[in-house]
């Protein structure tokens, strides 16, 4: 590791200078190597594709796949839903109610965001920044 004369909280942009440098010198599984074992708090950032096929979150059964044909994926892979946390040993949850799906990933999302106060074009720009996602068979909803 590179020493470093700034102190932890002298000059907080220049310590996240110092500590991007160093990580960007390995790649996320060299340092998951090296962290694993360890009592460091230490984790990956995965993206929602990586995350459920994590050896960590299959261990923990944190994600479930969805059997709802539109919980499909374009490319045909299976999507997954987060598992209910935290896991409570006297009253574990399923996650959804006896026979009903999970809504589809991006199907509320634009009336979540009118319901929030965001203008059409507002929910436009985060949609095509892709900061948002809305599932292919959610329309806009027109409040005249």
């Amino acid at each position: 590791m590179e020493l470093c004369s700034v102190g932890q909280f002298d000059d907080p942009a220049e310590m996240k200078s110092v500590v991007e440098r160093q990580f960007r010198k390995k790649t996320m599984k060299q340092w998951s190597e090296i962290f694993e074992g360890s009592d460091a708090c230490v984790s990956p950032v995965l993206t929602l594709a990586e995350a459920p096929k994590d050896p960590h979150n299959e261990a923990r059964g944190g994600f479930e796949p969805n059997a709802a044909p539109h919980d499909t994926a374009q490319d045909g892979s299976v999507k997954y839903t987060p598992t209910p946390a935290p896991r409570l040993s006297a009253s574990p949850a399923d996650g959804r109610r006896e026979g009903a799906a999970y809504p589809a990933s991006g199907q509320h999302s634009l009336q979540v965001l009118q319901e929030l106060g965001f203008s059409a074009p507002q929910q436009e720009e985060l949609l095509a920044s892709g900061a948002v996602v809305q599932a292919e068979d959610e329309r806009p909803v027109s409040k005249l």
